[in-house]
């Protein structure tokens, strides 16, 4: 199939052409030279000339890796420290671990984090401890338009999701934790890399990486990222296609500092939501027997993103007065664009063989010896949307010594705007049938009503925010004491255009954290975090007319980081405590389709979690997640949606001949195992729990490699989320996916 489209949508406009120039403009003006700096230290003899011998305290480096674990962190501190100095709790998938799994988007990469369960598969929302979320930073600063057909995993180095709340780093943001993912970066010496992916459903990828220094000094580098992907999703033929490209340039102002600027550009066409074709009876009993490679959506079905990132920024470290000093500052402009066509399924009936209604799926079982078939009603959706954002950051840190102390400070201000419009029509639909589904060639076709209007605003949003840090080491680093506290402020205007009607809200919060860490023997950490985030609620209670208030979350935890044997053992195990305050809900009604607020009360979640890497031989890497739920209910017993309760568990790991005529041989594969968890926000029925197991074999040279990843190996049959009866998502059929790779 060919990546050509058939929807009638018009295409948004792009962006002022001179916008970019604008942009490095301001970039280049951020590098006034500051007098403070220090004499560089001496660079060794075979150094390539002016390099950057020290990494900014604002970037990680992959160099200390062994295999897929890693021993430092960036997003969870919001400067580069060890996982031992961090009372956070962090995993991190690297690069080597992203093209093992052949990961094409955030979700295929998560999903070997203990704690993380999907939410809604192609939208890339997912659950963090019992927490719904779909928000990711970009090198510890907000992506001004989230993370949704925005992203493409072959622009991070790594994707570090971090466990809890952190307010104090990240403001306002599910009580689970938050991803950020750290980007790639100009490098000093020359690497090239491109990828070339043969999967089912015809799908075809392309990625391509070319870097390295562009003068003989080294002082100028440059990146190149691109990726192409053309294919049809699961289902009669459904579009999914992306297109990404993204240079930056790096200038050396000095051996310590640089500026930067960054342009990504990235299109997406993919359907709506998923393949959201299964379904409940009265005694929910899911609807597995619809072949999952069968649509009950037109093939029009489509979203599509149209989106642009343009970023500038300044590096500098330098010493002064025996502190050792380090700012960043960046600007981040984004504009993006989306259409779609939906397809609502808002009631099911149940028929006999004379074509009599019988029940609905609400009196009705499948079971029941009456039924033939069932019919669903339809409503065609047309939705625009556009949103330009910006967002603006400072760190300062500051290192310093006083005795038998030592000190690592961290101050930031940031803050952004966001102008948005969205533009939805819809209009009644012709039913359909679940086992002989109509699908109309021309999807306007089937219309049987006017369209109306459902939504037309305008919004608004401003805001800003303040943070500190602080990190004391005592007695040669074996003690260390860690505190923080954020403020936020947002104010949101936000205009209904079909009635006129404006709202007006204003939102603040303070967020604090206290983490203690000791290390009783080398190798091993044991720590203790206490720290909060919250949720800005502002909405009205449909009952009483006040507003919510806003949702409050905080975590007791504790636990044992450990990195042994040089570095062939690290991770983190931690039990922990979340408790929310005031959560509010959406409900959502199968009959009519509409949605309403609900109050839930307080919420904890309440259980267990390790994460670990280890390399115990050369030839074997191994990833390992699992905890379990112990306890997850609202102050009424309802429990959370998108959370196993109970044990979960993921595992993945290589073998790879290192000897012989073999060498270079790898064979690998993985299992997740997912327990019950209930499918609606207010728990009134039950997804069954799953295991899925992945297989990978691999051959490798010095400059190239090939590899089979064969996904859903025993082609289970499941349900992988669902929002609510009407909407359960199928998992995947097995698949799989060849990747040719070459460096040079």
């Amino acid at each position: 199939m060919t990546s050509s489209t058939s929807v009638s949508l018009e295409r948004p406009h792009a962006p002022a052409p001179g916008r970019w120039l604008q942009f490095t403009s301001i970039a280049w003006l951020l590098a006034l030279p500051i007098s403070a700096q220090t004499t560089p230290p001496v660079r060794p003899a075979d150094a390539p000339p002016d390099e950057v011998l020290k990494l900014s305290p604002f970037q990680v480096s992959a160099q200390g890796d062994r295999g897929y674990g890693v021993t430092n962190s960036i997003g969870a501190s919001r400067i580069n420290l060890p996982l031992e100095d961090i009372s956070t709790a962090v995993a991190t998938l690297n690069r080597t671990f992203q093209d093992d799994i052949g990961a094409a988007n955030l979700v295929e990469a998560i999903k070997y984090v203990s704690g993380v369960d999907m939410a809604a598969p192609l939208a890339e929302q997912w659950s963090i401890r019992g927490s719904g979320t779909n928000l990711s930073m970009l090198d510890g600063v907000p992506d001004p338009s989230g993370s949704r057909e925005r992203y493409d995993p072959w622009l991070t180095e790594r994707i570090e999701v971090l466990k809890g709340p952190v307010g104090t780093l990240y403001g306002s943001h599910a009580a689970g934790g938050l991803i950020n993912r750290v980007s790639k970066f100009p490098l000093p010496v020359r690497r090239n890399e491109v990828a070339v992916s043969l999967g089912s459903w015809e799908q075809k990828r392309v990625d391509a990486d070319f870097t390295g220094p562009l003068l003989d000094s080294g002082k100028l580098r440059y990146r190149l990222l691109g990726s192409f992907r053309d294919g049809e999703y699961t289902f009669d033929d459904s579009v999914y296609d992306t297109r990404m490209v993204s240079p930056s340039l790096s200038f050396a102002l000095t051996p310590r500092s640089k500026v930067w600027s960054r342009f990504v550009y990235r299109f997406e066409q993919r359907p709506s939501e998923g393949n959201q074709n299964y379904f409940l009876d009265s005694g929910n009993n899911v609807s597995t027997f619809i072949p999952r490679e069968a649509s009950l959506d037109n093939p029009d079905t489509t979203f599509r993103t149209w989106f642009r990132s343009y970023e500038g920024g300044y590096d500098n470290a330098f010493e002064t007065g025996g502190i050792e000093w380090a700012m960043r500052a960046l600007v981040r402009l984004s504009n993006a664009d989306s259409d779609s066509i939906q397809y609502t399924k808002p009631r099911f009936r149940f028929l006999n063989a004379a074509g009599t209604v019988i029940g609905t799926q609400a009196n009705t079982l499948f079971s029941n010896p009456q039924w033939v078939t069932i019919d669903f009603d339809r409503g065609r959706r047309e939705r625009w949307t556009t949103q330009e954002s910006s967002v603006y950051n400072v760190d300062l840190s500051a290192k310093f010594s006083h005795g038998p102390v030592e000190q690592w400070a961290l101050t930031y201000f940031q803050g952004g705007s966001s102008d948005s419009e969205a533009f939805e029509k819809i209009a009644n639909y012709a039913s359909s049938n679940i086992h002989r589904p109509v699908h109309f060639a021309r999807g306007a076709d089937g219309i049987t009503g006017p369209f109306s209007i459902s939504t037309n605003t305008l919004g608004t949003n401003e805001w800003y925010a303040w943070g500190l840090h602080d990190n004391v080491f005592l007695f040669d680093r074996r003690l260390i004491l860690a505190g923080g506290a954020r403020f936020d402020h947002q104010e949101t205007d936000s205009l209904n255009r079909q009635n006129n009607v404006r709202s007006l809200s204003e939102n603040e919060e303070w967020s604090y954290k206290f983490g203690l860490i000791g290390k009783p023997l080398k190798g091993i950490a044991l720590f203790y975090n206490w720290s909060e985030t919250y949720n800005p609620v502002n909405s009205l209670d449909p009952v009483t007319g006040q507003k919510f208030p806003n949702q409050i979350s905080t975590i007791n935890e504790g636990g044992m980081k450990v990195d042994l044997l040089s570095s062939r053992l690290t991770g983190t195990f931690t039990v922990f405590d979340i408790l929310q305050d005031n959560v509010v809900v959406n409900v959502h009604d199968p009959v009519t389709g509409l949605q309403t607020l609900k109050p839930l009360g307080n919420r904890v979640v309440r259980g267990w979690e390790a994460d670990f890497d280890s390399q115990p031989i050369e030839q074997v890497i191994l990833k390992v997640g699992v905890g379990s739920i112990d306890k997850a209910a609202t102050e009424a017993g309802l429990r959370p949606r998108w959370v196993g309760i109970g044990l979960n568990y993921k595992l993945f790991g290589k073998y790879t001949f290192s000897r012989g005529p073999l060498k270079g041989l790898g064979f690998g594969g993985g299992v997740v195992y997912t327990n019950d968890s209930a499918g609606d926000n207010t728990d009134t029925f039950t997804l069954p729990g799953y295991a899925v197991y992945d297989a990978l074999v691999q051959y490798q040279r010095e400059r190239w490699s090939l590899q089979l990843n064969l996904y859903n190996l025993t082609d289970k049959v499941y349900a992988i989320t669902a929002v609510d009866r009407t909407r359960v998502y199928s998992g995947e059929p097995r698949n799989l996916r060849a990747t040719w790779r070459y460096r040079f």
